[in-house]
């Protein structure tokens, strides 16, 4: 049955307030580990709010394209969370080797894996149609 258009915003709403919620609360680690592996003093509360701000935006803007192209099948709480915890991981990984190239590939890879793995144990299995004809139309002779 096809969604309303008022379902339709219903649903990339809800999607694009909690990847903005999840984005901001994912800066806040983000944060700490790259001013502890820069060395750089510790973050106060404006580097903490810019850093929640953009990601916030950026999970708000991605959260819900990468929903309906990939996740579709998956429950939202896994949707959500284990592309987030990848992402972290990713990121702390690619801060520790010092490179800023490492840490925007080690975020991207991080979140990519595991939507990956998401992707594939929630595919929805295709199932052949009700009349399908085991001999595709051929006459046997």
């Amino acid at each position: 049955m096809p969604l309303t258009t008022r379902a339709t915003f219903r649903i990339n709403l809800i999607l694009a307030i909690l990847g903005g919620v999840v984005g901001a609360i994912a800066a806040i680690p983000l944060t700490w580990v790259g001013k502890v592996v820069s060395g750089a003093p510790p973050a106060d509360l404006a580097n903490y709010l810019w850093n929640m701000r953009v990601f916030g935006i950026m999970g708000a803007l991605f959260g819900p394209m990468l929903a309906w192209s990939s996740l579709r099948n998956v429950p939202l709480w896994r949707a959500a969370l284990e592309p987030t915890i990848g992402a972290l991981v990713g990121a702390a990984l690619g801060m520790l080797t010092g490179s800023d190239s490492l840490f925007v590939m080690g975020a991207a890879f991080g979140l990519a894996l595991p939507v990956w793995r998401l992707n594939r144990v929630y595919r929805a299995h295709g199932q052949l149609p009700a009349s399908a004809d085991p001999t595709n139309g051929r006459l046997e002779s």
